[in-house]
């Protein structure tokens, strides 16, 4: 992994150069993510979004849109992964 430090399509102002989310909790109807947003290799934020499975919607959202939606295609692509995988093992189990 590296960064596109010589991007150009990239900001030179930015907040962050890369945000990194993974699962800290799954059960019931209640997901947590946790997020990191990192400059220059460094963390500068770091949080927890909650997302309700049962309601669809999410309870605790960051202000920044750009890093909702972030966090928003890391859940899809998490949850369709698992659903995935739950699915290739029924079929293997048969």
């Amino acid at each position: 992994m590296g960064y596109a430090a010589n991007c150009t399509k990239l900001p030179a102002e930015r907040s962050c150069d890369a945000v990194r989310f993974g699962v800290a909790a799954e059960g019931g109807a209640r997901m947590r993510l946790l997020f990191v947003c990192e400059a220059n290799h460094l963390p500068v934020e770091h949080g927890i979004l909650e997302y309700d499975t049962a309601r669809a919607t999410w309870t605790s959202a960051h202000p920044d849109p750009r890093l909702q939606k972030m966090a928003e295609c890391y859940l899809e692509s998490y949850r369709a992964r698992k659903n995935q995988n739950s699915t290739s093992s029924t079929t293997d189990e048969r």
